[in-house]
């Protein structure tokens, strides 16, 4: 036993080159496995650092009624949690974040902050982790605050900072009275800083004393007592009964598990971005195919070594061993390759991750997971295991003669095909996937949008007075093309919804839009009948004038457009009854996900509901415009908060963000499929070459040329390729198709995806095996002639 190590070590030195092929073949595949491993982690994981998170439930909203389309808010009422409270016997409490961007500022540091307004029994709900001060009181009073470390040393440049003073919004001094240990990536939390409720500022101040203000403004927890149950209907009742406001009333209400809530659909004022449960199985699936193929190649290359190794097995079983010590000696052979290959591939993950987290949005951390690291090892050497049982058993195994030896070599060939078929068809497959998540991401940040959104800067306002002065300031800048104000479209943020009766007495549901006199001409928004606005008018009335949207003008049953022209919409919004003249009629705006229906849209002309200037700047220095726009608005308000700006396509990546995601995660697992293809196709061509050595010795020596030999090299794989070609297309074809069926719009299956993908099979067959043909030696090829 003692000399156990040493024979092993022998071994692999001895067969370096297969050595090396399986420790790199299973440290990609490891490090595929972990990566995506880890993202499913993190996604299955979302909110469990915070203790008890089954039993805090976010209240959430849905406006539209029964048969309509879904508009759903994560925030709710700012009554709800008082209401809760004092009526829902069932509730232990309820508490409410109201989400703002104002200037924080130290004398170390200044920035526009994403901070939230929080009530002061918040952390009696979620129990965070405080590192500093008593979170039980840390915001009972007003002008208190509490930030994690992270924005501590952001501050201060330390963590203990209780105490400590930070002016908000320019001039009010807030002091931090407990400092909270750093959140992980998967929270719903995406906000540090919790400013005390009870603040005279304060939006939930604010709120709470105009008790008539009872739109969807706040994010509500409710934490039940223990074996108590909350359900929807009870919060609708209860909230009914308080009821006294001019706003929407919710048609119903949800309580969401705070660790479900990522992966709910899409809503509006989303807490966390979304994602969604079947894809990401779907991508675990596919790693541990990946994990098993990189195992499958560990048995091919270890089979392929059944000639080389049999005078070895002979030798030692004439010195008296047994074919159970054979059999172990192998298995701890692939051990050794399994530890190492692990090792390598824990490395390669630590190594990879920052240049993957940056572009998936991510912020994975290899040692964030210690249980899921010790399962995933444990996992990945049994599987590793389970696949050098089949070449530990070949090579164990007596061998009585030539028949008995074909016989190997035929099941071993058969075996080895097989492999690489299943190889070929998952490449193909992956890479097919990639190109069409890939092509449906570029579709639903594009063409799909159906206006020009190239170039266009978002710039959040709050003067409503004074702010078209701005716009004619910013107009003037040379690095900027054109500008036009709306209440957040092309955004879909804080959707109004309106309902009209259609003919034949069919209830039609839109979303409301304000938008200014040129918005539909900056975004290239084609009018189909009527006239655009005139103007903008300021007072808080009705507009009397409305533009329909193409699919609004469809859902009213007008045949054409131009029959909606000069017609009055009588329509519901805010509780009141609304009738404007329909003066136009413009193309559809998607605002919303490709995975939802386009809503019919109703645009005024209030420019007091104006929250966007919309920029789109010149092609040229963008970093120029950027600067001269950012000295622009410190011109207008010089006593405002910082500029808060940011581009169109930074809003639709977030909105697009589990997309993004599965691409590069398809486009990841395509990569690693390519290298465990090229590992496996070298450990079968070794295998083809030894196995039929004497042929191509004799075939040489009647003066075969090269590319006579590259064709007898290259017909074995020919069949594998075809099968796999045929059935990689079928299953990409379903699973696409069903994929693609999630989304309201999509685009088409191309042929160009299926057959970019087999060609680039084809062509890394051809040079993996060209480059292993032309690396065998003419000496060597000739050896076997020798031994007749």
């Amino acid at each position: 036993m003692r000399r156990v190590p040493v024979h092993i070590c022998r071994s692999l030195f001895r067969f370096w080159g297969v050595s090396l092929l399986n420790i790199i073949g299973l440290a990609i595949g490891f490090a595929a496995a972990l990566i995506i491993g880890l993202y499913v982690t993190s996604e299955l994981s979302f909110d469990r650092f915070i203790p008890q998170a089954d039993g805090i439930y976010l209240v959430t909203t849905v406006y539209s009624p029964a048969n309509s389309p879904l508009v759903s808010n994560d925030k709710s009422p700012a009554g709800l949690a008082g209401w809760l409270r004092a009526r829902a016997p069932d509730v232990e409490d309820a508490v409410r974040l109201h989400p703002v961007e104002w200037s924080v500022k130290s004398s170390r540091f200044a920035s526009l902050e994403r901070l939230y307004w929080a009530d002061a029994r918040f952390f009696d709900v979620l129990h965070l982790k405080a590192v500093a001060g008593k979170l039980d009181t840390a915001l009972d009073q007003p002008f208190k605050m509490v930030l994690t470390q992270k924005m501590a040393r952001r501050y201060f440049g330390r963590d203990d900072v209780v105490g400590q003073i930070l002016l908000i919004n320019g001039a009010s001094p807030v002091e931090v009275t407990a400092v909270l240990a750093d959140f992980p990536a998967n929270t719903s939390l995406d906000r540090e800083i919790f400013v005390s409720g009870h603040s005279d500022y304060s939006m939930l101040t604010v709120l709470d004393k105009n008790p008539d203000w009872q739109w969807a403004s706040c994010y509500t927890f409710v934490k039940l007592l223990p074996g108590r149950r909350l359900t929807a209907d009870t919060v609708k009742r209860i909230a009914a009964d308080s009821w006294h406001s001019g706003s929407n009333f919710p048609a119903r209400f949800t309580l969401t598990p705070l660790p479900e809530v990522h992966f709910q659909p899409e809503a509006d004022s989303q807490i966390v971005t979304r994602s969604h449960r079947d894809t990401v199985f779907a991508m675990a699936a596919v790693s541990a195919v990946i994990l098993l193929l990189a195992a499958a190649n560990l048995a091919g290359l270890m089979t392929a070594q059944i000639d080389e190794r049999s005078p070895e097995m002979s030798v030692r079983r004439s010195l008296g061993a047994q074919r159970h010590h054979l059999f172990l000696h192998i298995l701890f052979e692939a051990l050794v390759i399994h530890l190492i290959a692990l090792s390598a591939g824990l490395a390669l993950v630590e190594r990879l991750l920052p240049f993957i987290n940056a572009p998936m949005g991510l912020k994975l951390s290899l040692w964030s997971s210690p249980g899921f690291i010790a399962w995933f090892v444990t996992g990945a050497i049994l599987t590793g295991m389970l696949g050098a049982l089949y070449p530990a058993t070949v090579l164990s195994a007596p061998r009585h003669g030539y028949a008995a030896g074909l016989t190997a070599h035929n099941r071993s060939y058969l075996s080895r095909v097989g492999w690489i078929t299943v190889q070929f068809t998952l490449l193909i497959t992956l890479l097919i996937s990639s190109q069409v998540v890939h092509r449906q991401w570029m579709f639903a940040t594009g063409t799909a949008l159906n206006f020009d959104a190239d170039r266009v800067l978002q710039i959040v306002t709050y003067d409503t007075l004074h702010q078209f002065d701005f716009k004619r300031r910013i107009l003037a800048l040379p690095g900027v093309a054109d500008a036009s104000f709306s209440r957040f479209i092309p955004e879909e943020r804080d959707i109004r919804p309106g309902w009209a009766v259609a003919p034949g007495g069919r209830r039609v549901q839109f979303n409301r839009q304000s938008v200014d006199a040129n918005f539909f001409d900056m975004f290239g928004v084609r009018l189909l009948a009527g006239r655009p606005f005139s103007g903008v008018y300021y007072a808080e009335t009705p507009p009397t004038e409305v533009i329909l949207s193409r699919s609004a003008v469809e859902a009213l049953g007008y045949r054409r457009p131009a029959d909606a022209i000069g017609h009055v919409l009588d329509y519901e919004a805010d509780r009141i009854h609304i009738r404007s003249t329909v003066i136009g009629v413009v193309d559809d705006m998607r605002t919303n996900t490709v995975r939802k229906a386009l809503q019919p849209m109703v645009f005024d002309n209030q420019s007091f509901s104006f929250t966007r200037l919309n920029v789109r700047l010149k092609p040229g220095d963008e970093a120029a415009a950027l600067a001269a726009i950012d000295r622009a608005w410190q011109q207008q308000y010089p006593d405002y908060n910082p500029i808060y700006r940011y581009f169109y396509s930074e809003y639709l990546s977030d909105l697009y963000q589990d997309m993004k995601q599965q691409w590069w995660a398809f486009a990841l697992l395509s990569v690693v499929g390519i290298c465990l293809s090229v590992l496996g196709l070298s450990g079968l061509s070794i295998y083809l070459a030894r196995a039929r050595s004497r042929e191509i010795a004799i075939r040489n020596a009647l003066g075969a040329r090269f590319w006579d030999i590259v064709r007898l090299r290259v017909a074995p794989f020919v069949k594998p390729f075809l099968i796999a070609n045929l059935a990689a297309g079928l299953l990409s074809w379903l699973l696409m198709s069903w994929w693609l069926r999630s989304f309201d719009a999509h685009i088409a299956l191309n042929p160009a995806a299926f057959v970019s993908a087999g060609g680039l099979t084809l062509l890394i067959t051809l040079i993996t095996l060209t480059v292993h043909i032309v690396l065998t030696s003419p000496d060597r090829s000739s050896q076997p002639l020798r031994t007749f």
